[in-house]
């Protein structure tokens, strides 16, 4: 007698959480009893994030459904449209594809649309990621409500399993397999140092500084003075590369206060441009205005 693969949709909406789900798209592949649905939603499909569905197909996955939802901002009123767009699309692609259990990861309010979707459809949901914490961020309701609407919890660390637990949600549902992730760290040659330089064009010799900037979505009308903040302090700093969120936003003015403050100069010493040196000397103007 032969059984029919189990359908297991897997949602990826960004470059984000597809780093993370590459090991489980790998495996589900691998596994003969089942079969990836993969339903590509989100920045995957929008061209000022680089149409990433494109590198999801180039690693050999093939997409079942591409869900379009995304609005031209990131405004409150826009994620809210976004959410509401991936709903209505999640379920028309779940219709058509019915399968029989749901992957989605982490706090991203498209995923969210996903997890809403599926409720009707009575469609089991295992989310991986739940029962973190993100402070001062809208991540965190989208992570908790996410976890009340699955039913197999895939926590990352011991202490985000309690914390599902303390949801209410029933322990059997609940694994601690840590970081999906952290395999395919694993299994990732490190560049050297030089290679990494050149990547990035740094000077080899002498400290780096990697700086990241994640906005606290809860303050986004404060969202320009926190970067100017931060950009204030790193003019002071040895060399940087500078990693910018992926909200049109919040990336946006991170990236516009970036340039016009000359922070992303190759090296603290060496010499700015015209344009740099007028940039950073308007800086230091509107804030003695300030003051």
């Amino acid at each position: 007698m032969t059984v029919d693969p189990r359908r297991i949709g897997v949602v990826t909406v960004a470059r984000s959480d597809y780093g993370h789900l590459r090991p489980v798209l790998e495996g589900i592949r691998r596994a003969s009893d089942l079969e990836l649905v993969l339903f590509v939603a989100g920045m995957h499909l929008d061209p000022t994030f680089g149409s990433t569905a494109g590198e999801i197909e180039a690693d050999g996955f093939a997409i079942a459904e591409r869900v379009p939802m995304l609005e031209g901002s990131d405004s409150p009123e826009a994620v809210a449209a976004s959410t509401g767009r991936g709903v209505e699309g999640f379920a028309r692609a779940f219709a058509r594809q019915r399968p029989d259990l749901l992957v989605v990861l982490g706090d991203r309010f498209e995923m969210l649309a996903a997890a809403v979707a599926a409720l009707p459809f009575a469609l089991p949901v295992a989310h991986i990621h739940g029962g973190e914490v993100s402070e001062g961020a809208m991540d965190n309701q989208i992570r908790h409500a996410i976890t009340k609407l699955a039913h197999l919890h895939f926590a990352s660390a011991e202490p985000h399993a309690r914390r599902i637990a303390q949801m209410g949600e029933e322990t059997w549902r609940i694994h601690a397999v840590g970081g999906p992730g952290i395999d395919r760290i694993a299994a990732t040659a490190p560049l050297t140092r030089e290679a990494l330089a050149g990547e990035l064009n740094l000077p080899a010799a002498g400290p780096w500084l990697l700086v990241t900037f994640h906005p606290v979505t809860l303050e986004y009308r404060d969202t320009a003075a926190h970067v100017d903040e931060l950009l204030a302090a790193l003019e002071k700093t040895a060399p940087l590369s500078l990693a910018a969120p992926a909200r049109r936003r919040d990336g946006g003015q991170f990236v516009e206060r970036a340039h016009r403050g000359a922070v992303l100069r190759a090296a603290r010493g060496q010499y700015r441009s015209a344009a740099a040196r007028a940039a950073a000397r308007g800086q230091r103007d509107r804030r003695r205005a300030r003051a």
